[in-house]
């Protein structure tokens, strides 16, 4: 939690006013008494106030543009109560930052938003389960053993905790195991206690070995061991299949997951990019034989990929109580902005030995929109090389998604952005988060800052009203349509 948060009371820039501060009546027209009351108490200071220095500090607060005013009411009030649950006598006036009264006008000056108290963070149910799981968490994908070592992993994960994060997700793939060894010894040496957390992985594809992959009883049982030996931990909360394995009966996963939970191994289990198919089928096998079925599912969710949260999986929220725990909220890195050039930032993923593989893609994107569409192909990664025409279909991000056409999306995003204040990171990962079937939305990050950026998307959630999120639809035009009723 940062000062700000922890000391309203003796912040100055606790509440920075939302610009229709001039509070004229018609204007709040339909806002509920309790909002009229508090208006009407900042309408006061902000009319009355003498003290020029702290308004000019004030009036420096009010940056950007601001929003809708009963969203802007809402904030205010969610402030208040927290100033008054520290003073139960009422917040003295003291504590509400004064604007100085030149802004005491019929309409809002035209380059004037607000900053509001950073949030704390938010705990949600994994689905329909009794396990909380912080709103944004850590994944260990890509950067434990790839770009991290336990040194670098105990400053990341310690600053993921002290901004509330408590569910941390790996997988027996990633780094080829290196990355569980990583994050269990970096938890280890930072003595904490178990119960805090919540800890998860995933397995699927454990080594090169005929039964060291899929989702066999053998597999299941074997990795599971191998993972919790190389977290040294006797369990982790929450163990995925990390895809569906179309070679073995469901029937044998569903009862080797439970065989798994029975053990004690793991308390909850889950799916990874299943179809909700293949998910309904599980949970039809675990409800005739009276087994335990899949809480969760770990689907990619982020602006550009969004068919199976938004439409695919709607069934699956209501019958079975799913929970969503989503991964790579800003598209790899292209929702940050930085690949709107086409060149590979030497810091990013896409530098790394590991995904150099990636690179003639990128070097062709340009190319990649203007052939498909001449061929009537979409969603393709086709590029020309000096040696010819070479066609590519490549299901990762990174083939499919630096095309001109979702770059200029990203530049579109970029003023929504900045008329909130706010990075379009931020925007990206609040707009996922935003979304009421989504339990946690998995970041990844290199470096503290990063994980401090990220974590400020908490700030941007309560930003998000039905005009923004307009704005936003309006840019990249990429909302699924919901299946047909026929009823």
């Amino acid at each position: 939690m940062s000062g700000r948060t922890a000391n309203y009371r003796d912040d100055e820039d606790v509440i920075l006013c939302q610009a229709y501060m001039e509070v004229s009546q018609d204007s709040i027209t339909g806002i509920s008494q309790t909002s009229k009351r508090f208006w009407a108490r900042v309408s006061a200071i902000f009319n009355n106030s003498k003290n020029s220095s702290y308004a000019d500090r004030g009036q420096r607060s009010l940056q950007c543009r601001y929003s809708d005013i009963e969203a802007g009411v809402k904030r205010l009030l969610h402030s208040i109560k927290h100033l008054e649950s520290q003073n139960p006598s009422g917040a003295s006036e003291q504590t509400i930052v004064r604007i100085h009264p030149k802004y005491n006008t019929k309409s809002p000056p035209t380059n004037c938003s607000m900053k509001i108290p950073d949030q704390t963070m938010q705990y949600k149910n994994l689905g329909r389960s009794g396990l909380k799981v912080s709103q944004l968490s850590y994944g260990a994908w890509v950067t434990f053993g790839n770009q991290l070592d336990v040194k670098d992993a105990k400053s990341i994960l310690q600053c993921c905790r002290d901004n509330g994060v408590n569910f941390f997700d790996n997988a027996e793939v990633y780094a080829n195991g290196r990355a569980e060894e990583i994050m269990g010894q970096a938890i280890k040496e930072l003595g904490w206690k178990r119960s805090d957390i919540v800890v998860s992985t995933k397995i699927f594809w454990g080594g090169p070995g005929p039964n060291d992959k899929g989702l066999s009883r053998k597999h299941i049982l074997e990795g599971t061991k191998n993972s919790l030996k190389r977290l040294d931990m006797e369990y982790v909360d929450l163990l995925y299949c990390h895809r569906p394995d179309t070679g073995t009966p469901i029937e044998e996963t569903v009862r080797a997951m439970n065989y798994v939970i029975d053990k004690g191994w793991a308390y909850y289990w889950g799916t990874s990019e299943w179809s909700a198919q293949q998910i309904t089928e599980a949970w039809g096998v675990a409800q005739r034989l009276d087994l335990v079925g899949p809480i969760v599912e770990q689907p990619e969710y982020n602006l550009f990929s969004r068919h199976k949260v938004e439409s695919e999986y709607l069934p699956l929220y209501t019958n079975y109580g799913i929970g969503l725990t989503t991964w790579s909220p800003l598209a790899s890195g292209v929702l940050t902005g930085k690949y709107n050039s086409g060149n590979v930032p030497p810091d990013s993923r896409f530098a790394l030995e590991n995904y150099k593989f990636l690179l003639p893609l990128m070097h062709l994107y340009m190319l990649v929109d203007r052939v498909s569409v001449g061929l009537g192909i979409t969603n393709t990664g086709i590029g020309l090389f000096e040696t010819g025409i070479v066609v590519w279909y490549h299901k990762n991000l990174a083939s499919r998604s630096l095309v001109d056409d979702v770059l200029k999306k990203v530049n579109g995003l970029k003023p929504i952005a900045d008329e909130l204040g706010v990075p379009l990171s931020q925007l990206a990962i609040a707009w996922c988060a935003s979304n009421p079937n989504v339990s946690s939305v998995i970041t990844g990050a290199t470096k503290e800052a990063q994980i401090q950026e990220n974590m400020k998307a908490i700030n941007v959630i309560p930003l998000l009203t039905p005009a923004v999120l307009e704005k936003i639809e309006a840019v990249v035009q990429s909302k699924p349509k919901r299946p047909d009723s026929y009823r």
